[in-house]
């Protein structure tokens, strides 16, 4: 490319690569910009695949394909609908089948998700003012025993299942319970913020979060086969979230629930600390940081201030 082909401009943006005084004086003080508002959509049939300013060289024939009237579409999706085991997405723009495609945490017999409460002007107020509007917004965690029930029931696969994230936005759950005692009410901590109000964008997975779920369900069956001489019809079963009907900001998810005729009901939290795995427990009291500590009398117990102790409780408080 010669020199006078740049000089004089030609090449993309080099005008706004000038100063400014010599860029106007060269192509004007002001570059008109042509708009384009609305740019209407052709079909595909319609579109040119070629070269701008080319010829389209592939003939056209008109499309013999009657179309459908709505009727036939209808009776197409419905067979669709009968020989199907997922749901085509296409279905739920049609209103004779959009029922199905309801999200489950809308229903009428679920509580609302609390996400759809948010106040976009809120985020900039001061902070009375936002005090004094979820005062007024409290009614939002009411929950009644039906609603209670049926999200625990429908959140049993937990971490898997969406709605169990949904349910949980807004909420202090027993994990988080420890964190939220202790945080400055008047400055809380922002990751806590974030794990309470989007639970869901916060998930992780690392090699500790990995060995616990691999071997939750060992630890399970280890618990049963040692309880269940001491016990009278021993039972485990799966645990959704719970949410509080009198603390509807409160929320938890055990392990498990277990069951027996001697002793009635209560809850399994399971851990497997990572950190411990090729210790054995007695090297594990050891360390300041372990959950357990040892009694006057020999025995062990959780330690008071540590995180599971509160996570423990409001899981417990659920069987109340």
């Amino acid at each position: 490319m010669s020199k006078k082909t740049v000089e004089k401009g030609y090449l993309p943006g080099y005008h706004e690569s000038l100063p400014d005084q010599l860029s106007k004086d060269r192509y004007g003080s002001k570059l008109e910009l042509i708009e384009v508002k609305k740019v209407p959509y052709s079909k595909i049939s319609d579109i040119v695949f070629s070269k701008y300013g080319g010829v389209n060289k592939r003939a056209r024939t008109e499309s013999k394909v009657p179309i459908s009237s709505h009727d036939e579409i209808l009776d197409f999706l419905s067979n669709v609908k009968a020989f199907c085991d997922s749901k085509p997405a296409v279905m739920a723009l049609m209103k004779e089948f959009s029922d199905a495609y309801v999200p489950s945490s809308i229903n009428e017999d679920l509580p609302p998700v609390l996400s759809t409460y948010f106040d976009k002007e809120l985020s900039t107020a001061e902070y009375d003012t936002v005090m004094s509007v979820c005062e007024q917004k409290l009614f939002i965690y009411d929950i009644n025993a039906k609603e209670q029930i049926a999200v625990e029931e429908r959140t049993r696969k937990q971490a898997n299942s969406r709605l169990w994230f949904r349910m949980r936005t807004g909420r202090v759950t027993a994990s988080k319970f420890k964190s939220a005692c202790v945080t400055d009410p008047l400055k809380p901590s922002h990751s806590l913020i974030m794990s309470i109000c989007h639970p869901e964008l916060v998930k992780f997975t690392n090699e500790a979060t990995k060995w616990g779920c691999n071997h939750e369900a060992a630890a399970k069956e280890a618990y049963f086969q040692v309880q269940d001489n001491r016990h009278q019809g021993l039972k485990i079963e799966e645990s959704g979230f719970f949410i509080s009907t009198e603390y509807g900001f409160l929320g938890a998810t055990p392990d498990g629930l277990v069951s027996c005729k001697c002793c009635g009901n209560g809850v399994i939290e399971i851990k497997c600390p990572f950190c411990q795995k090729d210790k054995d427990l007695t090297e594990c009291m050891k360390d300041k940081n372990f959950c357990l500590e040892s009694t006057p009398d020999g025995k062990h117990q959780l330690k008071r201030n540590h995180p599971y102790f509160y996570q423990v409780n409001i899981n417990n408080f659920f069987l109340l």
